[in-house]
């Protein structure tokens, strides 16, 4: 059976009332402590100081020192006689010039050689000028002679298989295919530097690789040049 409490040692059930009792004593707390007079402070006297006499002190400017006496002159330039007179010095002097002056002794001439090597051989012709053949294996980035794409790039563009996938999947762009035209004017090492997608790579190298180019030249020679061509898959 649970344990109840009596309604006499219940209190909760006055709680209200005290409740109101806390309220209506702070009322009053705060009613008197506005209403109930307060004594006034008292005054506060200040003690006045006597008067204290004082006198005036004249104060005399400061003085600015004198200023730093000027520098000594120089002394005066003191003329030093010569030790030896000019006129005994032009006495002594030779001044003839009838006399010839003796040229030096030529210096003697050498021995005769006991060899003698004979007369001097011709000088060799200089070598002949080899002209500057262009290296067949150089590849030239720009040749005097640029290649040119047989039948163009519409030729080009007419050899292009358009992938069926890509066509499905609606992929287009344009490709980008740089390689090397040999001296025959075929094609090597193509590579793509740009491209939207695998499949349209590979379209454009196999419509490269069966693409022909005059060769470029060089010095009036056919010579590696490397070329770029771009290869459009758009469609309609």
């Amino acid at each position: 059976m649970p344990v109840r409490k009596t309604p006499e040692a219940d209190l909760r059930r006055r709680h209200p009332l005290y409740a109101e009792i806390g309220m209506i004593v702070a009322l009053v707390l705060v009613i008197a402590a506005f209403t109930v007079p307060t004594p006034p402070p008292e005054p506060v006297a200040v003690a006045a100081d006597p008067d204290v006499p004082f006198e005036m002190v004249d104060v005399p400017p400061t003085a600015e020192p004198p200023p730093p006496p000027p520098p000594p002159a120089p002394p005066p330039p003191v003329a030093v006689p010569d030790e030896v007179p000019v006129e005994d010095l032009i006495d002594h002097l030779d001044l003839r010039l009838d006399d010839e002056v003796a040229a030096p002794p030529a210096p003697p001439a050498p021995p005769p050689s006991v060899f003698d090597p004979g007369p001097t051989p011709p000088t060799p012709p200089p070598p002949p000028v080899v002209e500057d053949v262009p290296d067949t294996d150089a590849v030239f980035e720009v040749a005097e002679v640029q290649p040119e794409l047989i039948g163009g790039l519409p030729g080009l563009q007419s050899r292009v298989e358009y992938p069926e996938f890509a066509r499905r999947a609606g992929i287009e762009g344009q490709v980008v295919v740089q390689f090397v035209v040999d001296e025959r004017g075929n094609v090597v090492d193509p590579v793509v530097l740009r491209s939207p997608n695998e499949l349209l790579s590979e379209a454009a190298l196999k419509a490269v690789r069966e693409s022909r180019f005059t060769p470029g030249q060089q010095r009036g020679r056919p010579v590696k040049v490397r070329f770029a061509v771009p290869v459009t898959f758009r469609l309609r």
